[in-house]
C-alpha cells in the first residue's frame, strides 16, 4: 500500500513539475521507456550467457578437470567454469576462453 501511495505521489509531483516547467509528463515517460528498451536489448547477450552458465552448473554436464572435445575442434581440459565463460587448457598448454552461450543448448 505504501508503494502505491508513493507512486501516485511521485506522478503528482511530476505532473506539477510539468506544469511549472512546461515540459510534458508524457515525454518524460517516453524517454524512460526508450532507455529501458535500449538497456534490455543491449544486455540480452549477457543474460543469455549467464543463463547458460547457470544451466551448465546445475546440470553437471562439465566439471573442472574434465577432458572435453567440442564440435569446433577444441580439445583439452576444463580449468575454470564461470557464469559467462569456460576456460579450457588445450593439449598444447594454450588457454582458450569459450563463451557459455556457445556451449549451452
Amino acid at each position: 500500500l505504501d508503494g502505491i501511495i508513493f507512486a501516485l505521489l511521485f506522478v503528482k509531483i511530476l505532473d506539477y513539475l510539468s506544469i511549472a516547467t512546461g515540459m510534458a509528463l508524457g515525454s518524460v515517460f517516453a524517454v524512460g521507456t526508450t532507455g529501458g528498451l535500449i538497456v534490455s536489448l543491449s544486455s540480452q547477450e549477457i543474460a543469455k550467457g549467464v543463463m547458460n552458465g547457470l544451466e551448465m552448473t546445475a546440470s553437471d554436464r562439465f566439471n573442472v578437470g574434465d577432458n572435453v572435445h567440442f564440435g569446433d575442434g577444441t580439445q583439452g581440459y576444463i580449468i575454470k567454469m564461470g557464469f559467462l565463460r569456460t576456460k579450457v587448457r588445450k593439449y598444447d598448454f594454450s588457454v582458450v576462453d569459450i563463451p557459455n552461450s556457445q556451449l549451452g543448448g
